[in-house]
């Protein structure tokens, strides 16, 4: 009963918008109607969107603009448009709260926005730059805007929010609070410390022919996990922290600090399935843990304009990690229909902490002719993981017991230095060459100690010294509608591998890696792209040196001091093309072969599995397609997207020292559309589906998602969301939240809110990982109301605007 009332109103409230238009009828003076404004525009290579007449709340963040326009999303940090990720996110043409594009959307209010700006350009050295420019408004570039929110709800459920923010000429300041038990946490230290690591390299990337990354553009899925709901368990979440920006001519300088801590009960459930050609072992995990999570994670970047051709972007972080686990682990396996069934219980506890310090810093100076340019770039990171685990394993119901205690750390270092100089030859032609030297150390140690059955110890000494020299000479030739460019770099890697105290490796070895490129832009409407690579892949230290798993005792893994680098051969076009004015595609196709790949050698004995990785002595492949499909002028109301893609591998494992092939395919399509009822209301619908071929196993996921923004009468808005996953488990979730705004420029709003109506049990996703297919459900919040109030404060400075 005590949701009736919510329910009554999503009725009352969806039969009151036709009342409104069908009363609603006000005679008027005649209007000559010359046209309707489009909201979103291409002009050259720039696509605007205009944002003026998008259906927003008050006070929400910029955020929300984007989730109303399909093409636009934002996923683990990262805003992808059109389906590839951009590279940059600008306000006004500056960088602010430090470049990293959440912070940025997540600070600014949807009502500060004019219009978005999508640029794409192809620079002097032939790579495709893509950048997101928010242009605000002119009373809303200087001020200070916030608010303070706190909430209340069944279930023992709380929230407490607190938000600033201060625009200045110069300077930029975010400050932000957080406290609650709703699985909510107002950054995600994982994201933030890949996007900020990634700043000073992609910038390099940008201002070279071959770029240090040489990502492809045009793919649509890079991460299938990312479209996943990945919720994990039960979290109360306090964290906070401050970002600060300063901007001076050409000048840059930016601070960022978080601290947070993370209470979290997980219970997941997983199903794993592994093939190796008739064979199936059949993997059953049950989990239940609780942990505590404490991190603290300070960065410091920016741009110095040594003289007006050069310029050094720098990158200083500095990361703590404490994690405290508590958890029971029973697993259940077997293969094929044997009935023979290994069960172990495994009680957990243990202490993880981490601390890790990354430098990276590029010099980039402008010769007196254009495309004349050196480039310097270097990053040293020092990484000290340690953890003390303790175990207590149940083998098959109390057959047999053992417990130990698992001690082990790692000091891992790398310095890597990387010089590049491009050089025009003619107005045509450019020449680049490029110098790189990594060295990298691991030393690890592991001390194991049996507390019962066996009184015995055991010390794990690993430890590694790479390193890696380059040489490479690129060549751009570019013509108006075309360019082309090819090159060669010779790479000697060696490497020097000992464990313990007899087993010892050196590694040395040589090898070319080749690229060309050939770019046409055919007309103002499309564009091909081709590319054709073979590059050496190094091996990481964990593949080299993993120390055994002693908690799973019928799953050891283990790495192979002997494994050399592998060779990855490519080839891949991506073609766009807009047509009718209205619609953009996108078509990625690529193949890719690995010789001497890194394999997983597998060998049952009485039920007892180890895994040893080697290098296969055959060659694997895979092949992939990714497709998209977006409406640009939107001058209806109806807008969509979709984007998908189709993937086959082959694979190979060893089973018992004989080899066995592994193919798998999987399909995935996201469409998405929205209607927009009029300027308050609108309506939004997402169908993904996924589809997994292993063998002769075969599994779907269908997520289904229906949202609606309604706002029936003054001040009051209605969202709703409905999602329902079908599939092994199938699932359906029911959300809604209603807000009213009061007082003058609405400063005050409360909102009710109930979450879970429908499922309150679990969350499921579907993924593959190697020659195996896992099905993966976690638990879920409980079902629960929530009263919240926040308030709203700003103060913009006045703005003399000139007509």
């Amino acid at each position: 009963m005590k949701y009736l009332f919510i329910f009554t109103l999503f009725f009352i409230s969806l039969d009151g918008i036709a009342q409104i238009y069908a009363d609603k009828i006000i005679e008027l003076d005649p209007v000559w109607v010359k046209g309707k404004r489009k909201r979103i525009v291409v002009s050259g290579d720039t696509v605007i969107i205009r944002t003026n007449d998008l259906a927003t709340k008050p006070h929400s963040d910029a955020s929300d603009i984007f989730n109303q326009i399909p093409g636009l999303y934002i996923e683990n940090g990262n805003v992808s448009i059109f389906g590839s990720t951009i590279n940059q996110l600008t306000v006004d043409g500056k960088r602010i709260f430090g470049g990293v594009p959440i912070i940025t959307l997540n600070s600014l209010k949807a009502n500060m926005i004019q219009q978005i700006e999508i640029i794409e350009r192809i620079n002097e050295f032939g790579t495709v730059e893509k950048t997101v420019n928010l242009k605000l408004k002119e009373d809303r570039k200087k001020g200070g805007f916030g608010d303070i929110s706190w909430g209340l709800g069944t279930e023992q459920r709380n929230i407490a929010k607190a938000k600033y923010n201060r625009l200045g000429t110069h300077s930029y300041a975010n400050f932000f609070l957080n406290a609650n038990n709703l699985n909510e946490q107002g950054l995600d230290t994982k994201d933030i410390e890949r996007l900020v690591n990634g700043m000073v390299r992609n910038q390099t990337n940008n201002n070279t022919i071959m770029g240090l990354y040489d990502n492809e553009n045009g793919q649509t899925s890079e991460n299938l996990q990312k479209l996943q709901n990945n919720s994990s368990g039960i979290r109360t979440t306090f964290d906070g922290g401050f970002n600060y920006t300063y901007t001076q001519k050409q000048n840059e300088i930016n601070a960022f600090l978080l601290l947070s801590r993370t209470n979290q009960n997980i219970e997941v459930s997983q199903s794993k399935n592994t093939f190796w050609e008739n064979n199936v072992q059949y993997l059953r995990t049950n989990n239940s843990s609780v942990y505590q999570k404490d991190n603290l994670q300070f960065n410091i970047n920016g741009k110095l304009q040594i003289s007006p051709k050069s310029s050094f972007r720098f990158s200083q972080q500095i990361i703590y990690d404490n994690n405290d686990t508590q958890d029971i682990i029973n697993r259940v396996s077997r293969i094929n229909d044997n009935q023979n069934i290994n069960e172990v219980q495994t009680h957990r506890s243990g202490n993880e902490s981490v601390f890790s310090h990354n430098f990276q810093g590029t010099l980039g100076i402008q010769g007196k002719k254009k495309g004349t340019n050196s480039t310097f770039f270097v990053t040293i990171k020092n990484t000290f993981p340690r953890e003390y685990t303790q175990f207590f394993n149940e083998i098959n119901t109390n057959t047999s017991t053992k417990s130990q205690n698992i001690t082990e750390s790692v000091n891992h270092n790398i310095i890597n230095f990387e010089y590049i100089q491009s050089l025009p030859i003619s107005r045509k032609l450019l020449i680049e060459t490029k110098l790189n030297h990594l060295v990298e150390s691991v030393n690890s140690t592991q001390q194991l100690r049996y507390l019962s059955n066996n009184n015995a110890s055991w010390d794990n000494l690993f430890g590694l010294t790479n390193q890696k020299n380059e040489v490479g000479l690129y060549s751009l030739y570019q013509q108006r509608k075309w360019s082309f460019v090819n090159g060669l770099s010779m790479l000697n890697y060696s490497s020097n591998r000992k464990q313990n105290i007899d087993l010892r490796n050196n590694i040395s070895t040589q090898s070319v890696n080749f690229l060309s490129k050939l770019n046409f832009k055919i007309n103002n409407k499309s564009r091909l792209y081709l590319r054709y690579q073979i590059k050496t892949i190094l091996p990481s230290w964990e593949s080299i040196g993993e120390i055994p798993d002693s908690s799973r005792t019928e799953n050891i893994r283990y790495g192979n001091i002997a494994i050399t680098p592998y060779t990855e051969k490519s080839l891949s076009a991506f073609f766009t093309y807009s047509f009718y004015e209205n619609y953009l595609l996108n078509l990625n196709i690529s193949k890719r072969t690995f010789d001497n790949y890194i394999i997983d050698n597998t060998l049952i004995n009485n039920w007892i599995q180890a895994y040893k990785r080697i290098n296969s002595t055959k060659p694997v492949d895979d092949f992939s397609i990714n497709y998209s499909l977006f409406q640009l002028h939107s001058t209806n109301n109806l807008s969509f997207s979709l984007f998908g893609s189709f993937t086959q591998q082959n694979n190979q494992t060893l089973l018992n020292n004989h080899y066995a092939a592994v193919n798998a395919q999987l399909l995935f399509n996201n469409i998405q559309a929205n209607y927009r009822i009029n300027k308050n209301n609108t309506l939004k619908s997402t169908l993904q589906v996924q589809s997994n071929w292993i063998a002769h196993q075969h599994n779907n996921l269908v997520t289904l998602s229906l949202n609606s923004n309604l706002s029936p009468f003054q001040n009051w808005y209605f969202d709703n969301n409905i999602r329902t996953l079908f599939g092994q488990i199938q699932s359906t979730f029911f959300d809604s939240e209603l807000q009213r705004y009061f007082l003058k420029n609405d400063v005050l709003k409360v909102s009710f809110t109930v979450k879970n109506v429908l499922n309150t049990k679990a969350d499921t996703k579907i993924i593959l990982d190697n020659n195996s297919q896992i099905v993966t459900s976690y638990n879920y919040l409980p079902r629960y109301f929530l009263i919240k109030l926040s308030y709203f404060f700003e103060n913009w400075a006045k703005t003399n605007i000139n007509n």
